[in-house]
């Protein structure tokens, strides 16, 4: 490979990286992520259940699994589970399944009400 290809290459690899980080919640801040998580859930429900209204099943979800507040959230139980396997999850499960109920563990209490859960 050309010394210029390699350089290239490893620019767009640097850039995808850079890009992908944007896009991804900040799992350093329990809030931050909680309302991401709220999203993105909401997001595949109103996917897979069109006509439903996203502001409501996003409070619905907020308050099912915040007591109604992300800034109740002090920890989360597993930051890289919670971004590698179940936000991607979510974001492709088939509404079959996502119906069922049934989820992977990487989404099972992520969202903690205390330092000391788990």
């Amino acid at each position: 490979m050309p010394k210029k290809s390699k350089w290239q290459l490893l620019f767009i690899t640097i850039t995808v990286s850079l890009l992908l980080g944007a896009y991804l919640p900040d799992c350093t801040d329990p809030q931050v992520t909680c309302l991401s998580v709220v999203d993105v859930a909401a997001k595949a429900i109103v996917r897979c259940e069109p006509g439903s209204n996203f502001e409501e099943i996003k409070q619905s979800l907020l308050e099912t699994w915040a007591l109604g507040d992300c800034r109740l959230i002090k920890k989360i139980r597993d930051p890289v589970g919670l971004i590698n396997d179940c936000l991607p999850w979510l974001s492709q499960v088939s509404c079959s399944v996502l119906t069922s109920g049934k989820r992977p563990p990487a989404c099972q209490n992520q969202l903690l009400l205390t330092t000391d859960e788990f």
